[in-house]
């Protein structure tokens, strides 16, 4: 008997080798696409950056706002956010972390005028809520807030950007593939032949995997086990992306 032994070393090659590529070649494309994009987010007027981060729209900036409050203000103050009430209650223990919150944002009033947080939060008569702000102060407050926070990004993402994004570049390596094949045996006894017999001569054993027994005391067994093993080694460097030039203030 002849037992087939199937080595498919053609098959984890080829999907090292595939696979192995395929990630070199798609994080260079995510490297080029991310530094793309930023780029060209620099490259706007702060203006025209804030605009995109608020909306172009009198109702995207108001659906922008009020999004932020529903997913950031509300639960900041333990409140439901199905809605916004007007005006906003909230208990003494949040209004520190409000205040922390939007700190040194400038907002308007429902006046016009320049206000900071603090100014805008307004003492109530409920024992359970002493603290309040206007709906339409509130709105002014994340609106002043996103376009801060937009010209912070705007200003960092520019420095990083002049002072040359780091990245990663692949120089060489390595793919390989093996094949570990283990045979082990053990013995066990068998009935010895009967008196005045004569043991046949052994049978020679055929292949791995196979059970060959012979008649004079003992049988022997013959196990296999194979292992297919891929390693993969990939030499790079750090590099950094050309430094951005300033934008034209023109």
């Amino acid at each position: 008997m002849t037992t087939n032994l199937e080595f498919p070393l053609a098959d984890l090659t080829t999907t090292l080798v595939r696979d192995v590529f395929r990630s070199i070649t798609d994080s260079a494309m995510e490297q080029a696409e991310a530094y793309a994009d930023l780029a060209a987010e620099v490259g706007m007027p702060l203006e025209a950056y804030q605009e995109k981060i608020l909306g172009l729209t009198d109702a995207e900036k108001q659906t922008t706002v009020e999004t932020y409050i529903r997913t950031v203000v509300l639960p900041l103050l333990v409140l439901p956010t199905a809605e916004i009430p007007d005006p906003v209650y909230f208990a003494e223990s949040r209004r520190e972390a409000f205040l922390a919150h939007f700190h040194r944002v400038v907002a308007k009033d429902v006046a016009g005028a320049p206000r900071l947080v603090s100014e805008l939060v307004e003492p109530s008569q409920s024992a359970v809520f002493p603290w309040f702000v206007q709906k339409a102060n509130l709105l002014s407050l994340v609106t002043a807030k996103t376009r801060r926070d937009a010209a912070l990004t705007h200003a960092r993402v520019t420095a990083l950007l002049r002072a040359g994004l780091p990245n990663i570049v692949v120089t060489g390596g390595q793919i390989c593939t093996k094949v570990t094949m283990t045979i082990s045996q053990s013995e066990v006894s068998s009935p010895s032949p009967a008196p005045g017999t004569t043991a046949p001569s052994p049978k020679p054993a055929s292949s791995l995997g196979v059970r060959v027994r012979v008649a004079n005391e003992r049988s022997i067994a013959a196990s296999k086990s194979m292992e297919l093993v891929g390693s993969v080694r990939i030499d790079f460097r750090a590099g950094t992306f050309p430094p951005l030039a300033p934008a034209s203030t023109k």
